[in-house]
């Protein structure tokens, strides 16, 4: 969502991630149960 801010709080932050850190930010969430990931690009 352009404009929209990011959240405040997390466990894992990917910033500028291009298109292995977004697999990688994939990945993250189902293998750990409850973890809160955010990617930030500009």
């Amino acid at each position: 969502m352009p404009g929209a801010d990011p959240p405040r709080e997390c466990d894992v932050a990917v910033l500028r991630a291009g298109i292995v850190g977004l697999a990688a930010a994939r990945e993250l969430g189902p293998r750990h149960d409850g973890l809160r990931v955010v990617v930030l690009e500009q």
